[in-house]
């Protein structure tokens, strides 16, 4: 995926703002506090500078092994998707937030874990939701269809030649299951994707 210059002047435009919001509250700030303050946004950009790359890094990986895209599911349920954006970036910040007034607000120098492994975690979390979600723009149930085989949830490659065989049908006509060699994969399309992904399957079928 190429990073979008757009992306970038959101990004730093947040950041910007948010900086010149908690300027006045980081100066009222005791020294101590400050100082675990610094180590703490330190702590969280490093790993999600960390998880930024690693993800951007395998994601090129697995389309130089997957081939030219062909084609790419819809999103089902865009309103419900875009719902679903808004609480899972309210619930990182807010977590991520809480973990923050913790750090500054307890006395125990003996909790310093919490300075490192605390951001840590949020920061993995907010990286990953960061890239799919608002840069990427993947949807857990996206598939993308490419020449030496599917794409599940942005990361997982699965090739032509271990899938064993398909079939449509179940909780919907849409819901479609791939027999692997070692396991069972249930998917669901939108109705309009249906009928190229069905042909799809069979014109790899044949060439197997």
């Amino acid at each position: 995926m190429q990073f979008r210059l757009r992306s970038l002047f959101v990004a730093t435009l947040v950041v910007a703002v948010l900086s010149a919001l908690a300027a006045p509250w980081m100066r009222r700030l005791q020294p101590w506090q400050q100082a675990r303050l610094a180590v703490f946004l330190a702590v969280t950009l490093l790993f999600a500078s960390v998880f930024v790359v690693d993800l951007c890094h395998s994601r090129r990986k697995i389309e130089r092994q997957s081939g030219k895209l062909l084609f790419r599911t819809a999103i089902r349920g865009r309103i419900w998707y875009h719902l679903a954006i808004g609480v899972g970036a309210l619930f990182v910040i807010a977590f991520w937030g809480l973990c923050l007034v913790d750090v500054l607000l307890s006395q125990d120098t003996a909790d310093w874990w919490k300075w490192l492994c605390q951001p840590a975690i949020y920061a993995q979390w907010g990286a990953t939701y960061a890239v799919f979600v608002l840069w990427w723009r993947f949807d857990p149930t996206t598939i993308e269809a490419r020449e030496k085989g599917l794409i599940l949830r942005g990361r997982n490659f699965l090739p032509w030649e271990r899938m064993q065989s398909f079939r449509w049908g179940g909780p919907s006509p849409s819901h479609l299951t791939l027999q692997l060699h070692q396991r069972v994969v249930n998917l669901h399309v939108t109705p309009r994707d249906r009928d190229r992904l069905d042909q799809l399957l069979h014109e790899m079928a044949t060439r197997q």
